[in-house]
């Protein structure tokens, strides 16, 4: 699914902070009204149930808070932190991590088998074309957890706005042109951005 198939507006304010090795991003957001995480977890769940993805609470075993399934090859999930500051301050850190699905992992599990297989038993024009096939199926596989992760990202980012949480992350290039076409926002947050970091230190 793609990101504007999910009923998203807005372009996000953010850019995400990748961990390729861990596959994940991270976002952070700041707010005075004491917008929890939860209330940011309850608003990311309802949007994608609304688009009839499934979604599942963790049960309290899992060390993630909401898993996302956007589809049959790969799952999301979504894990959160509350950092708090003086008075009504908080700050809302959010990971979400792409895997892939148990069924994906079966696939290219016995695909590569197939393919060693086939190779030790001398069957070589075999072996090639079922390389050849599993490197397809890995790199449709990376390309859908790219996919899943941009979706994640516009959703967080979407509802993080409609929440009116101010992102601390560098600025994606529709913010800058909206910093300049409404200033006092924009002169706004970044003090908001310097109080929160004055507080950290």
């Amino acid at each position: 699914m793609r990101p504007g198939g999910i009923g998203l507006e807005n372009p996000p304010r953010q850019r995400p902070s990748l961990r390729p090795l861990s596959r994940s991003l991270h976002l952070s957001y700041w707010n005075e009204a004491w917008t929890t995480r939860e209330n940011l977890l309850d608003r990311v769940a309802r949007r994608f149930s609304r688009a009839s993805l499934a979604v599942a609470p963790d049960s309290g075993w899992k060390d993630y808070d909401l898993e996302v399934r956007p589809d049959l090859w790969t799952r999301l999930e979504f894990k959160t932190a509350d950092e708090e500051h003086e008075g009504t301050r908080l700050k809302n850190h959010v990971a979400v991590r792409v895997r892939l699905s148990r069924l994906t992992q079966v696939g290219l599990a016995f695909a590569g088998g197939a393919t060693v297989l086939t190779a030790a038993m001398g069957l070589s024009l075999l072996a090639a074309v079922l390389t050849a096939l599993t490197m397809a199926s890995v790199l449709c596989a990376i390309s859908q957890e790219v996919e899943s992760g941009k979706l994640a990202y516009h959703v967080v980012e979407q509802c993080a706005e409609e929440l009116k949480l101010i992102p601390l992350g560098k600025p994606t290039a529709a913010a800058r042109r909206l910093a300049v076409a409404q200033p006092s926002a924009a002169t706004q947050a970044g003090e908001l951005f310097a109080d929160n970091r004055t507080a950290s230190e």
